[in-house]
């Protein structure tokens, strides 16, 4: 039996001063519960849940209004940008309608590009809501913020709502504060190096120093741009205009001796013509400065492994997002319509939840599907699977998502409940 921390246990004491000391900056929360994540069998991190007063009831946390943090610690040897982005981009989905997702779009978008990076073992991951807004951090280094302290309730969802990551998850998390003495041993273990912490510290200042680069580009390729406009236009101006020729029947005059063009304004387009073909170079000008913006080399600080270069690393638009959040949520609900409860798992009470992955082409037809996280009932699990291949094909990738391939994650639960 796990033996679960009491009042006043020693223990108690002893772990509850290393958080104290540990988050100092944070002293005005307590942890409410800890929490593993695994996927296909295998542990990938632990999660805590910090709170300005223990509870637990899901819907009591949603409504307080004091600070909270959520941390995660990674057991695995890595979790992948795309793996750990896509976590949050689907169970936020599939735990909120679409007028929340489009009314949190813009938030959305801002932290899934902050998290183009590749979380290794031991780094800890927390988003922290304070008054001013919410703090992103990877072991104490700021990755950014996000100014809505309604959206820490928004990604708290995918832990504690409707459908978490997995029920026992949520159940972990919800402890009030009766968390067990191993899992908060195992978390309060799980702790960055000095070396991982200076090299995230550099890629960080890198990545900022980098930014200022191109931002002080495109500003000296805009004031350039600028400049030669305003020589064209002076020298347009200092061309001499021909006096208009006077007709004189009786006496005609000989023709003047044409004077010589200077040479720097020989190269300039002629009087009238001036808005069509040097705008053109000035187009011309404009993007040569622009290549020379995206030649500046990517930098990581020395780090390698700290911002990962994948397809999923460009940044997101609010609008890019939000559909493919609702195209993951339709494709979720679409394939639960095709599961059926078998009579034998009723008839012996088997129930139990699955995390199921599918691959799909852009035609909707199924390419991979696997079974991430199974119940102890082989008959619901090869159900799960029969859903999938009633519900192939699925409805077509739309236009606006880019990618040969769509790859969804979704729970199916299969539940009895009395009437």
């Amino acid at each position: 039996m796990k033996t679960l921390i009491q009042t006043f246990h020693p223990l108690h004491f002893i772990f509850c001063l290393s958080l104290v000391l540990s988050n100092s900056s944070f002293a005005q929360t307590t942890l409410n519960g800890v929490a593993t994540h695994s996927e296909l069998g295998k542990e990938k991190f632990i999660a805590a849940l910090y709170l300005s007063r223990t509870s637990a009831s899901a819907e009591s946390i949603f409504s307080q209004s004091g600070a909270q943090k959520m941390e995660i610690r990674v057991l695995d040897e890595q979790l992948s940008s795309r793996r750990f982005k896509r976590m949050w981009i689907e169970s936020i989905a599939i735990n909120s309608n679409s007028a929340e997702l489009q009314k949190q779009a813009k938030s959305m978008a801002d932290f899934s590009n902050l998290l183009n990076i590749k979380l290794k073992k031991n780094d800890i991951f927390a988003i922290t809501k304070l008054t001013s807004g919410l703090s992103i951090t990877l072991n104490n280094v700021k990755l950014g913020e996000i100014k809505d302290t309604s959206f820490f309730s928004f990604l708290l969802r995918t832990w504690i709502g409707y459908v978490p990551l997995s029920s026992s998850f949520k159940e972990a998390l919800l402890a009030s504060g009766n968390i067990d003495v191993s899992a908060l041993q195992r978390f309060e273990s799980v702790q960055p190096s000095a070396q991982r912490i200076a090299s995230i510290k550099a890629a960080i200042q890198a990545r900022e120093e980098q930014e200022r680069a191109e931002q002080l580009a495109r500003e000296e390729a805009a004031k350039e741009a600028a400049r030669k406009a305003e020589q064209a236009r002076l020298a347009a101006l200092a061309t001499p205009t021909p006096a208009p020729k006077r007709v004189v029947k009786s006496t005609p005059k000989p023709k003047p001796t044409p004077t010589p063009t200077p040479k720097n304004i020989a190269s300039l387009p002629k009087p009238g013509s001036l808005d069509e073909s040097f705008l053109y170079n000035l187009s011309d000008s404009a993007a040569s400065s622009s290549q020379a913006v995206a030649a500046i080399p990517k930098q990581n600080g020395g780090d390698d492994s700290l911002f990962e270069a994948t397809e999923d690393s460009e940044n997101l638009t609010a609008e890019g997002l939000l559909g493919e959040q609702l195209y993951y949520s339709h494709l979720a609900s679409y394939t639960q319509t095709f599961a059926r409860y078998p009579r034998k798992a009723q008839e012996n009470n088997q129930q139990g939840s699955l995390l199921l992955r599918v691959t799909i082409d852009r035609k909707g037809k199924v390419l991979n599907k696997e079974i991430v996280e199974k119940t102890k009932f082989e008959l619901l699990n090869k159900e799960s699977l029969r859903a999938i291949d009633r519900a192939s094909p699925y409805p077509p990738i739309p236009v606006d998502i880019k990618g040969e391939e769509f790859t969804f994650t979704f729970r199916l639960t299969f539940n009895l409940r009395e009437t």
